[in-house]
């Protein structure tokens, strides 16, 4: 997702400004972010009314000049390569803490444009972000901090492809190699109309990147897909769908992750289609289509489930301090459907205390007791048992099958 998307999902500016590719390969669009602020929202809705009892945090204590620096640095490198959202949301609290103690504190400080761009980019003001880093990025300071530069081609990228390259060379020069440098250079180039330039950078991305950034792989696979290269662009997909489901894998109820895998799977049924244009004949691509037709389809459902438990969820808030029978036996039946065991068990325990002669409930956890260990709290999906091991990007001289 570029910039522009970041404001409410916030899995790191690295990994969330740039597209995750969607059906037509060749067009990268941003992710909606209304679906990462309603994740957000949910887990905030599902906390028990009894968590109003708990103890509340302490005052955090004040900041020294040179301590709300260096966590203020600390914070914009959590945000933008950390992936879980309460960590990045906490960073980025922590981000305005830190400006809030400099600006009182040393107003002239160098660092607080800096700060209050990357906090102006996560709140989406996106022109005064680009005003204060662009300020930070002219001082003897911010000269330095490849980031910075990195972070206003973010923000240029998409409407001014030109300036973003100029950005992200100079943090190139600062950090080289970096992958979201490249990144974002491959996209600077192929908005620019430089497709061969901007294969080139994204192949370089995901050779550079240890991580497997699911994002990166979708992009190359769809600037070789605009070369018409499309058996490796396939080949490349498949890469990202492996990724996609690996990061989903590591958490069944992680809706964003589960959205990210749907649109691996929308892009590599787009080349599937097109290789099937140019080679009718071939029996096996067929096949190949029809089990990502039918993985899609299984994925779509269970977001279509967690839709529905976000609803009940929200139902259930709604109603506090009374929890009704009928919005928990539905929450407990999603809840089951999703195979998210323990969960569903607190559910079906929590309808026993209201109505302890509740025959379904008590039948449920019953049925739980004999169910076979390996098969808990697994996704409705088969998945790989082993890791994916991130590939390097095909090397172009090889012709793929």
């Amino acid at each position: 997702m570029n910039v522009r998307a970041f404001l409410p999902a916030l899995i790191g500016f690295a990994c969330l400004m740039q597209p995750f590719a969607h059906a037509q390969v060749d067009s990268q669009k941003p992710t909606a972010p209304e679906s990462a602020a309603e994740d957000r929202r949910e887990s905030a809705a599902t906390k028990d009314a009894a968590d109003a009892g708990e103890p509340k945090e302490e005052p955090k204590k004040s900041l020294t000049v040179e301590e709300a620096i260096l966590l203020g640095r600390q914070s914009i490198e959590t945000i933008d390569e950390e992936k879980n959202l309460e960590t990045v949301q906490a960073a980025a609290d922590d981000l305005q803490r830190c400006s809030a103690t400099l600006t009182i504190q040393d107003p002239g400080n160098p660092w607080i444009p800096y700060f209050n761009g990357v906090t102006f980019a996560y709140t989406g003001r996106f022109g005064d972000a680009t005003t204060e880093l662009e300020v930070f990025t002219k001082s003897r300071i911010g000269q330095s901090e490849w980031r910075a530069f990195r972070i206003l081609g973010d923000l240029f990228v998409d409407d001014y492809p030109a300036l973003a390259e100029s950005e992200y060379a100079k943090a190139n020069q600062l950090h080289e190699n970096q992958p979201s440098v490249l990144f974002g250079l491959s996209r600077a180039y192929s908005n620019l109309g430089r497709t061969k330039d901007a294969t080139e950078y994204a192949r370089r991305a995901v050779n550079a990147d240890a991580q497997g950034t699911v994002a990166y792989i979708a992009h190359l696979a769809a600037m070789l897909a605009r070369e018409d290269e499309y058996a490796e662009a396939t080949q490349v997909a498949i890469q990202a769908v492996d990724r996609a489901k690996l990061q989903r894998d590591r958490d069944p109820t992680d809706a964003a992750a589960l959205r990210t895998l749907e649109a691996q799977y929308s892009a590599l049924t787009s080349l599937l289609r097109n290789r099937i244009k140019q080679t009718p004949d071939a029996v096996k691509l067929y096949i190949e289509l029809a089990d990502n037709l039918e993985a899609t389809a299984a994925v779509r459902l269970e977001l279509s489930a967690i839709d529905a438990l976000r609803a009940v969820n929200l139902g259930l808030e709604a109603a506090k301090p009374g929890r009704p029978l009928e919005l928990l036996e539905k929450r407990a039946e999603l809840l089951h459907k999703l195979n998210r065991t323990e969960e569903a068990k607190e559910t079906y325990k929590e309808i026993l205390e209201g109505h302890p002669d509740h025959g379904p409930a008590r039948q449920s956890l019953e049925r739980f007791k004999t169910q076979p260990p390996e098969t808990k709290d697994q996704p409705n999906e088969a998945v790989a048992s082993d890791e994916v091991k991130q590939q390097p990007a095909p090397d172009p001289a090889r012709s793929p099958d």
